[in-house]
């Protein structure tokens, strides 16, 4: 297993354990999507290195006062980023 294959699925379970979420729970199980993964495996990895403040199917309010997903939120120190 390769060093990304690893700290993926380690990172995935982790959020997994943490989650009180049910819709984002559900979204965790099902896996990330293809392109998701490969952006994380060819651009996110190689030039961050680890997974830290990387949140998977962040839940964000829209306009309509309804939930929309993000693929991937960057949560630095308070900081946000999608």
């Amino acid at each position: 297993m390769s060093r990304f294959d690893q700290q993926y699925e380690e990172w995935l379970h982790s959020n997994l354990a943490v989650e009180r979420n049910p819709r984002r729970t559900e979204l965790l199980q099902k896996g990330l999507g293809h392109g998701t993964v490969e952006f994380l495996r060819s651009v996110w990895f190689p030039a961050v290195g680890n997974f830290s403040h990387l949140l998977p199917e962040w839940e964000v309010r829209d306009f309509g006062n309804g939930y929309r997903y993000l693929d991937l939120a960057y949560m630095p120190d308070g900081a946000k980023g999608g």
